[in-house]
């Protein structure tokens, strides 16, 4: 007996799995861990809207566009891919945080990059 099967069935209601981040587990980690960070230590504000969980979902989303540039970190010194996936997890957070949960963009997302990039070439 499938439990979930049946109450869908009563539901009227097809069971659709959650759809996986693309990018790598370890970098999806990293910048979920920058997030909590953000969040831990805005957590006394009263301008945020949007719960820890939506929003890692949200900066996760854009796993496998922090990967492509970590041969430029490389290159600029990163040591490891901690070094530009959880800064970017935090200053992701910073700016969706008190815009009420809007979704950053790719290109705003490359914005974030390139500014870690360079403060690693610094």
């Amino acid at each position: 007996m499938d439990l979930e099967k049946d109450i869908n069935t009563l539901l009227n209601v097809e069971a659709k799995p959650m759809p996986a981040p693309v990018g790598e587990p370890i970098v999806i980690a990293y910048i979920a861990m920058g997030v909590a960070r953000a969040y831990d230590e805005a957590s006394d504000r009263e301008d945020i809207d949007i719960g820890e969980a939506d929003l890692v979902s949200c900066a996760i989303a854009h796993a496998a566009l922090v990967g492509s540039y970590m041969q430029r970190a490389a290159e600029a010194g990163a040591h490891s891919l901690y070094e530009l996936a959880e800064p970017f997890g935090r200053q992701f957070a910073e700016e969706v945080m008190p815009e009420d949960g809007v979704m950053v963009s790719a290109a705003d997302a490359i914005v974030i990059i390139e500014s870690i990039l360079s403060d690693l070439e610094a």
